[in-house]
């Protein structure tokens, strides 16, 4: 699988056609926006979050899938635990609804 990602940079001159052809010019499948909603902090730190995701088909330009990603550290431990850990249940609901095979 072929796959590229791009980081939006809010001082960037970078108009949205110009985004938006870049993206076109790669012709994907689906297209995954991954967007942070919230951040969560205890005593001045930060100790996790809320991720909106949204999934693309890059042929119609609907939305195939939509779901929130909450980030929890203290759950963990630490940042680093609690990321994978998140991303591991991340993985394991798009096998669930069928848009990455299942593990072998």
């Amino acid at each position: 699988m072929e796959a590229t990602y791009s980081l939006r940079n809010p001082l960037s001159l970078e108009t949205d056609a110009e985004i938006e052809n870049n993206i076109n010019d790669f012709k994907p499948t689906q297209l995954m926006i991954i967007k942070q909603t919230q951040v969560n902090s205890l005593n001045g730190k930060i100790n996790g979050g809320t991720i909106e995701i949204s999934i693309i088909d890059g042929t119609d330009k609907k939305i195939a899938w939509k779901g929130l990603l909450d980030v929890f550290y203290g759950d963990f431990g630490n940042a680093y635990t609690g990321a994978n850990a998140s991303l591991t249940k991340f993985a394991n609901k798009l096998i669930e609804d069928g848009l990455l095979p299942q593990k072998q």
